[in-house]
């Protein structure tokens, strides 16, 4: 494992293009899980971007920055997993993120405008969908929830 990595997240060859748009993260265990044409590279990716891995005795912290198109949306019939904290804090553009709660199913609709606008929700109490308004760049770190309802 290399002492130290420089790269750009948004070129092919970084960690995100490999790893679901994510920069920090399980990543051996991402790639161990990956059943499809690409596990082999995956896993060898795992391994060059090990620096960035968080596979170790600390492994409940994940980090996503992202560049999302105008229009685009989380994937169709998502079901967040449970006992995760996620902040998302916008870089630039507009991001609309609806929280779910998983209790009685009303929504709630966040609006992420301004240039450092975070949200932060726990997993056990909401599942969420979002869309790009504008195009956006945003920051997205995960962790295991504190107080798990």
């Amino acid at each position: 494992m290399p002492d130290y990595l420089v790269g750009n997240i948004y070129e092919k060859s970084a960690p995100p293009a490999f790893f679901k748009d994510w920069l920090v993260g399980p990543l051996a265990d991402w790639a161990a899980k990956d059943q499809g044409n690409n596990a082999v590279e995956k896993r060898a990716k795992a391994e060059e971007f090990a620096i960035l891995s968080t596979d170790g005795a600390r492994r409940n912290v994940e980090v996503k920055i992202i560049r999302l198109a105008a229009g685009r949306t989380s994937p169709a019939g998502r079901d967040d997993e449970t006992g995760i904290t996620t902040l998302v804090v916008l870089m630039k553009g507009k991001l609309n993120t609806e929280l779910v709660s998983r209790a009685d199913r009303k929504n709630k609709v966040v609006e992420l405008k301004r240039d450092g606008d975070f949200l932060a929700w726990r997993s056990s109490v909401f599942n969420h969908k979002w869309k790009s308004v504008a195009e956006s760049v945003s920051v997205t770190v995960r962790w295991s929830e504190k107080y798990a309802s």
